[in-house]
């Protein structure tokens, strides 16, 4: 089944993104200087190059343009359509979904809805507003942040979210205490420099328990998620 690229809209500012993005049928982005658009096809310069030759792909092998002031043009399967008789759209954040599994394709967040919980992976997707790829949490039709993910957890999967939580309080212990000793560290140098080692010593064994945990905790949390809530029906708190 051949994967679809709907619309693209990269939100930065024309002074650090000047350029167009030319997606191919076959899920490529190439990024461009648009430099004319004909009935069968369209000519370009590579945007790290405005110097260089002038390419020319063929209308028929383009599903859409994202040109750089933020309008999209789509190619339908007609390679002769005109520019003029080619629908564009302003892209929305809800026309940026994309129903593909190839991890370069760009997905964004959604708000959940369904009867059971998703099952999540942390891989790499395209993020439209940062113009890259970004490891992210991607389930059913929702991408997030760990932050947000951290949310989902809380709203429908406490017991996982008690997990991160531990971790989070750990990670806090033992860095105060691997901070205060690295603080104390210069002042005893000054006026005890024979205790100011022990100190600092002591203060790193003591986070390292904490640190050690905290690691334990995080590690496998997407794990733990997806054994004990994935698939189960919803229940928010």
């Amino acid at each position: 089944m051949r994967t679809i690229l709907t619309f693209l809209f990269l939100s930065l500012s024309l002074a650090t993104f000047a350029q167009d993005l030319i997606v191919t049928r076959d899920n490529k982005l190439i990024e461009a200087n648009i430099t004319e658009v004909a009935n069968d096809a369209i000519r370009y310069k590579k945007a790290n190059s405005t110097d260089g030759p002038v390419f020319v792909i063929p209308v028929s092998d383009i599903t859409s343009v994202v040109y750089r002031d933020g309008e999209v043009q789509s190619f339908g399967m007609e390679a002769n359509k005109t520019p003029s008789q080619t629908p564009s759209a302003q892209a929305t954040p809800s026309s940026l979904a994309a129903e593909s599994a190839n991890e370069k394709i760009i997905y964004t967040a959604a708000e959940f809805s369904g009867d059971t919980l998703p099952h999540f992976e942390y891989k790499k997707v395209f993020i439209p507003e940062k113009g890259k790829m970004k490891k992210r949490f991607v389930g059913g039709n929702m991408v997030l942040k760990p932050s947000e993910f951290e949310k989902f957890l809380d709203a429908y999967c406490h017991g996982v979210y008690q997990r991160n939580l531990k971790a989070s309080l750990f990670y806090l212990t033992g860095s105060t205490i691997l901070f205060s000793g690295l603080v104390i560290f210069p002042i005893l140098m000054i006026e005890e420099p024979l205790v100011a080692p022990a100190v600092l010593g002591i203060s790193s064994m003591l986070s390292l328990p904490f640190l050690i945990t905290s690691l334990y905790y995080s590690s496998n949390l997407l794990e733990h998620y997806n054994a004990s809530c994935a698939g189960t029906p919803v229940r928010k708190r």
